[in-house]
């Protein structure tokens, strides 16, 4: 069912992500979203293992600022 909605361009809500990596998330093209698995606060782009993105690429959500960031 999600990539049927992802190929009509719907994706399904984010999941919240995890606080203990950097929050940055990406939607693959059947609609499934992946977290970036890298520290809080890294340089470059994001990667979980499987897929590498940017923040300004489309069905991105970039990195949330964490407790204590500036």
């Amino acid at each position: 069912m999600t990539a049927a909605l992802a190929a009509a361009g719907v994706l399904a809500p984010p999941t919240d992500p995890s606080p203990d990596t950097c929050t940055a998330l990406f939607a693959d093209p059947d609609g499934d979203w992946w977290q970036c698995q890298e520290d809080h606060g890294h340089d470059g782009r994001h990667d979980d293992g499987d897929w590498s993105w940017t923040d300004d690429e489309p069905d991105t959500i970039p990195a949330r600022p964490t407790a204590g960031s500036h």
